[in-house]
């Protein structure tokens, strides 16, 4: 399969590394003074000769049951996978200790 434009959202909880993610795969601090991500955003770039869009999402509490996170947060994320038309072809998923 060969895609020329290939898109990702990233996934995480609070303080799991999305947005550092995204800055080592475009090789750049595309969010330098940003502490915390609070609405998706979308990042496109070249990335070894192939077009990368990127969706940087905000972080939910790890430890939280899902009935506990607030309704905007959800809307958010669920708005992270439409930046993508017509769909990602990955999702990445931060772990507490790195991703997978």
């Amino acid at each position: 399969m060969n895609v020329s434009n290939l898109r990702a959202v990233v996934f995480g909880g609070k303080f799991s590394g999305k947005t550092s993610l995204i800055n080592t795969l475009f090789g750049k601090e595309l969010l330098q003074n940003q502490k915390r991500t609070a609405q998706c955003q979308k990042h496109q770039g070249n990335v070894y000769g192939r077009e990368l869009t990127l969706v940087d999402t905000p972080g939910w509490w790890k430890d939280f049951p899902l009935s506990e996170t607030a309704t905007f947060l959800k809307k958010e994320l669920i708005q992270g996978v439409s930046l993508v038309n017509p769909g990602p072809h990955a999702i990445v998923v931060g772990k507490k200790h790195g991703f997978s």
